[in-house]
């Protein structure tokens, strides 16, 4: 049973690994943008690695525990922040992302109660610790510039993490899902009904504006001799492509294109985009799939190729209904999701030790 959004379900031991990515979580939990001037009145609090800041089910998260985040996001900021600047962004990130390690903690409490067999713990983490290093280490050190585990490990713990630690989180937040996969019922119905007054009623998301995919050759003039030349050449490669010879290899090699390096490929290019009006009309009128001919303008000769044309208007229903089905039974996964999530946090105990942190 997939679970939209959130994981794909299997047997807890077997878990696949999703993507670990920190900067995806922090872009929706700790903005920099929301960060504030600290006030130079005002006696910020120090929040040391060893600081508990709450006890869920009798065990301790520490501020260490949301140190890599919070310094991936100053570090981002660059690197003159002043030191009054960083501790209160350090101060604002560890309430920012509490809650959020709580109920990290709390779904991971819940799914080692669910647990069928409560011995197979040391099992389960053994094979999710082989899963990490196998799919979610080569993505770290790249992630890290890192060669090894000894540069990540260096890179990490100038973050205020470590590899141990991190990799526990991973394996940590895999077994908490476990607590809602074990709740979650398959619920995969969805009445043609549904969807086609789901359609009728959202139309304005399905309509589409007039758009254009395609390819282009281009030699300007500011990098050539004379006209005669840089039409000599674009002939040149217009030949190459009509004998055969791929677009995007002409078009990498010997192209003046901003989009060269990409094979000349431009991808959805909608009405009044483009800065060069005569090439947008020629975008707009060539026949899909047809080299043009040489078009002339003030930067340099080009030829382009229409790979597909989508015409403004609304797209029909039988073309968008596996998609909206999609949307309803995410929709409703999430609100599952969600009452699920309530339960269990009326269950587990919580208690917070740091002022400012709002979880309900």
């Amino acid at each position: 049973m997939l679970i939209r959004g959130i994981f794909l379900a299997c047997p807890l031991w077997c878990f696949p690994m999703g993507d670990f990515n920190f900067n995806r979580v922090m872009a929706q939990e700790l903005k920099p943008a929301g960060f504030q001037t600290p006030d130079s009145t005002k006696n910020g609090e120090t929040f040391e690695p060893g600081r508990v800041l709450a006890i869920v089910a009798g065990q301790p998260i520490l501020a260490a525990d949301q140190m890599l985040m919070i310094n991936e996001v100053i570090q981002s900021q660059g690197a003159n922040v002043p030191p009054a600047v960083r501790e209160r962004m350090v101060e604002q990130g560890m309430r920012e992302l509490l809650p959020r390690s709580i109920e990290r903690k709390m779904l991971y409490h819940e799914a080692l109660l669910q647990l069928p067999d409560s011995t197979k713990l040391d099992e389960i983490k053994k094979d999710l610790y082989k899963q990490v290093e196998d799919k979610q280490l080569p993505q770290l050190l790249k992630k890290y510039q890192a060669t090894n585990l000894s540069e990540l490990e260096a890179r990490l713990r100038s973050l205020g993490s470590s590899w141990r630690a991190l990799r526990e989180q991973i394996v940590e937040q895999e077994i908490a899902k476990y607590a809602v996969v074990s709740q979650l019922k398959e619920d995969n119905e969805v009445s043609y009904d549904e969807m086609l007054k789901r359609y009728q009623k959202n139309q304005d998301q399905y309509r589409v504006e007039n758009q254009v995919r395609w390819e282009h050759l281009m030699v300007s003039f500011a990098k050539t001799p004379d006209r005669a030349e840089a039409k000599r050449k674009l002939v040149a490669m217009g030949n190459e492509v009509i004998y055969g010879a791929p677009f995007a290899d002409v078009a990498k090699r010997d192209s003046d294109d901003f989009f060269a390096a990409q094979g000349g490929y431009n991808d959805w290019t909608k009405r009044n985009s483009l800065t060069n009006r005569l090439l947008e009309d020629r975008v707009f009128s060539e026949p899909v799939g047809r080299l043009s001919d040489i078009i002339e303008s003030d930067l340099g000769f080009h030829i382009i190729r229409v790979i597909e044309r989508q015409e403004a208007g609304l797209v029909p229903f039988t073309e968008v209904q596996d998609k909206i089905r999609e949307e309803i039974l995410e929709e409703r996964q999430q609100v599952a999701v969600k009452e699920i999530l309530a339960k269990i946090k009326k269950r587990i105990p919580c208690e917070i030790l740091i002022d400012g942190v709002k979880f309900e």
